[in-house]
Protein backbone atom coordinates (compact mmCIF):
# COMPACT_ATOMS: atom_id res chain seq x y z
CA UNK A 1 0.00 0.00 0.00
CA UNK A 2 1.40 3.41 -0.92
CA UNK A 3 0.27 5.57 2.01
CA UNK A 4 -3.23 4.14 1.67
CA UNK A 5 -3.83 5.40 -1.87
CA UNK A 6 -2.21 6.53 -5.08
CA UNK A 7 -2.79 10.25 -5.43
CA UNK A 8 -2.50 11.80 -8.88
CA UNK A 9 -2.59 15.41 -7.68
CA UNK A 10 -0.70 15.69 -4.37
CA UNK A 11 -2.00 18.41 -2.09
CA UNK A 12 0.38 21.02 -0.71
CA UNK A 13 0.80 20.58 3.05
CA UNK A 14 -0.96 23.86 3.84
CA UNK A 15 -4.00 22.73 1.84
CA UNK A 16 -3.99 19.19 3.22
CA UNK A 17 -3.96 20.52 6.78
CA UNK A 18 -7.14 22.48 6.05
CA UNK A 19 -9.11 19.57 4.62
CA UNK A 20 -11.98 19.17 7.07
CA UNK A 21 -12.93 15.51 7.03
CA UNK A 22 -16.16 15.84 8.96
CA UNK A 23 -17.56 18.43 6.55
CA UNK A 24 -16.87 16.06 3.65
CA UNK A 25 -18.08 12.88 5.38
CA UNK A 26 -21.55 12.91 3.74
CA UNK A 27 -20.12 13.25 0.22
CA UNK A 28 -19.98 10.19 -2.06
CA UNK A 29 -16.59 8.48 -2.16
CA UNK A 30 -16.40 8.75 -5.96
CA UNK A 31 -16.87 12.53 -5.75
CA UNK A 32 -14.08 12.85 -3.18
CA UNK A 33 -11.76 10.60 -5.18
CA UNK A 34 -12.29 12.81 -8.22
CA UNK A 35 -11.84 16.03 -6.23
CA UNK A 36 -8.54 14.92 -4.68
CA UNK A 37 -7.23 12.75 -7.52
CA UNK A 38 -7.30 9.47 -5.59
CA UNK A 39 -7.56 6.50 -7.93
CA UNK A 40 -9.24 3.19 -7.16
CA UNK A 41 -7.24 0.06 -6.37
CA UNK A 42 -5.69 -1.62 -9.35
CA UNK A 43 -7.47 -4.53 -11.04
CA UNK A 44 -4.67 -6.76 -9.71
CA UNK A 45 -5.42 -5.66 -6.13
CA UNK A 46 -9.13 -6.41 -6.60
CA UNK A 47 -8.36 -9.80 -8.18
CA UNK A 48 -6.06 -10.62 -5.26
CA UNK A 49 -8.91 -10.02 -2.81
CA UNK A 50 -7.70 -6.71 -1.35
CA UNK A 51 -10.26 -5.48 1.19
CA UNK A 52 -11.26 -1.98 2.23
CA UNK A 53 -10.79 -0.47 5.69
CA UNK A 54 -14.32 -1.32 6.89
CA UNK A 55 -14.22 -4.95 5.83
CA UNK A 56 -12.93 -7.94 7.81
CA UNK A 57 -9.15 -7.85 7.51
CA UNK A 58 -9.20 -4.15 6.62
CA UNK A 59 -7.25 -3.01 9.68
CA UNK A 60 -4.22 -4.37 11.50
CA UNK A 61 -4.12 -5.90 14.98
CA UNK A 62 -2.25 -2.76 16.11
CA UNK A 63 -4.89 -0.39 14.72
CA UNK A 64 -7.68 -2.43 16.31
CA UNK A 65 -5.96 -2.63 19.72
CA UNK A 66 -4.94 1.03 19.89
CA UNK A 67 -8.40 2.20 18.81
CA UNK A 68 -9.95 0.12 21.59
CA UNK A 69 -7.44 1.53 24.09
CA UNK A 70 -8.17 5.10 23.01
CA UNK A 71 -11.93 4.59 23.30
CA UNK A 72 -11.50 3.16 26.80
CA UNK A 73 -9.25 6.06 27.83
CA UNK A 74 -11.87 8.52 26.53
CA UNK A 75 -14.67 6.71 28.37
CA UNK A 76 -16.57 5.66 25.28
CA UNK A 77 -17.45 2.43 23.55
CA UNK A 78 -15.23 1.35 20.67
CA UNK A 79 -17.00 1.03 17.31
CA UNK A 80 -15.04 -0.46 14.41
CA UNK A 81 -17.92 -0.20 11.91
CA UNK A 82 -17.23 -3.75 10.82
CA UNK A 83 -13.45 -3.52 10.49
CA UNK A 84 -11.57 -6.41 12.05
CA UNK A 85 -7.94 -7.49 11.83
Amino acid sequence: MILGALVLRPLPVEVAERVEGFARAPLPVDELRDRFGVVDKSPAAHEAGSVGPWEPGGISEYQHRTAQELATAEGRQYESYGATP
